[in-house]
């Protein structure tokens, strides 16, 4: 176990762990900024594709605004979950919080990408 004194340099200045290196958490922030946008991208542009069969309707009018409103709640919720998850982040490290949450974005476009249609499991489809 170091002592007070061990901790000293030849200097007689403590010493100072290296920074983590800038450029790989920048790109690693990046790329998990980049995945995020890129789900809602797709969610939003592919939102009347699959609202017809997800969210059923006699009116796909009214298919669509439930596919969107789902996708006006995600972003109502973001800074919600920000909220929750930055104390997390700040407790048990931010590369595990960000897997984490990319997973669970991950997770989320894999479900509604494999969810069959309203016709196949009924209600089922749009509580997925």
């Amino acid at each position: 176990m170091k002592t007070s004194k061990d901790a000293l340099d030849s200097s007689g200045l403590p010493e100072v762990p290296e920074p983590p290196r800038r450029s790989v958490n920048m790109v690693a922030g990046t790329i998990g900024h980049f995945v995020e946008w890129y789900d809602w991208y797709i969610y939003g542009l592919l939102a009347a594709v699959f609202a017809g069969q997800i969210f059923p309707s006699e009116n796909p009018f009214a298919s669509l605004v439930a596919a969107l409103l789902t996708y006006a709640v995600g972003f109502v919720i973001r800074p919600l979950s920000g909220i929750i998850i930055s104390p997390l982040a700040d407790r048990y490290g931010r590369r595990l919080i960000l897997t984490l949450s990319i997973s669970g974005m991950a997770l989320g476009s894999l479900i509604i990408g494999l969810t069959p249609s309203f016709a196949t499991i009924g209600y089922a489809a749009p509580v997925l």
